[in-house]
């Protein structure tokens, strides 16, 4: 399990004291040669527990946890340019996270979309302490339609705000059913939300970009032409990885 671990060289130890969690590894735990005694705790554990608090849900489901960019296998030319790709995205997301850079990772079942997706999302949480969360596309729906019962702990302006706000959000499985006219326009809403406040998203999906059964045709104009302007594709063309197994 060690080597699913944030590892020890990630911390700028002329700068920070490390700290270790035994649940997500090394992290900056202080400054150096500061005047306060205070330390900051685990930067995953934090955001996991804000997270429950708020979606009722980790940041990254459990199948994914251990999911990072060193065991990401590459087999074929594409794979190491996918990988490639987005370890960039994060590397200019750390460097600017309020640049609103997207990313949209288009391809077939188990190709190798969420692995990297969710590979992101663990390095940015450990590196820049901000706000990260995992979806699918339906969940999210769900979530935001749940609060309509006289049940719900949570308003639909506070379950929207709380989707429009996170620092990174991926959405996943965007297109694997269809949408109602309704559930696009709550969709949309969260899409146009996030541009507005220039919130980074990264989106994965089996659809095609444009034509027949695409992205395109599955969000309202305006939310396609956003996520167009500011989202680089990679596109995955290669055999499902479980289909192989």
């Amino acid at each position: 399990m060690t080597e699913n671990l944030n590892p020890r060289e990630n911390i700028n130890e002329e700068r920070y004291i490390a700290g270790f969690c035994k649940r997500h590894g090394w992290f900056s735990a202080a400054l150096k040669n500061s005047n306060t005694a205070y330390t900051w705790p685990c930067p995953s554990c934090s955001i996991e527990k804000k997270s429950l608090s708020v979606f009722g849900q980790t940041v990254i489901p459990e199948r994914y946890k251990n999911k990072n960019f060193n065991n990401y296998f590459c087999e074929c030319s594409g794979q190491q340019i996918a990988l490639a790709k987005c370890e960039n995205f994060l590397k200019v997301k750390e460097q600017n996270p309020k640049s609103g850079d997207g990313l949209v990772l288009l391809g077939s079942v188990g190709t190798g979309k969420t692995h990297l997706a969710c590979s992101i999302l663990t390095n940015f949480v450990m590196s820049q302490r901000k706000s990260c969360f995992y979806t699918t596309a339906e969940k999210l729906v769900t979530k935001i339609i749940s609060t309509w019962s006289q049940e719900s702990e949570k308003t639909q302006d506070e379950m929207t705000e709380a989707f429009s706000n996170v620092e990174l959000l991926v959405i996943d499985e965007l297109g694997a059913y269809k949408n109602s006219d309704r559930e696009i326009r709550i969709l949309s809403e969260i899409i146009n939300e996030r541009y507005a406040r220039m919130k980074s998203t990264i989106f994965c999906t089996n659809l095609k970009w444009s034509g027949s059964k695409s992205l395109e045709n599955h969000l309202d104009e305006r939310s396609f032409d956003r996520i167009h302007e500011l989202s680089e594709l990679v596109v995955f063309d290669w055999p499902s990885y479980r289909g192989k197994k």
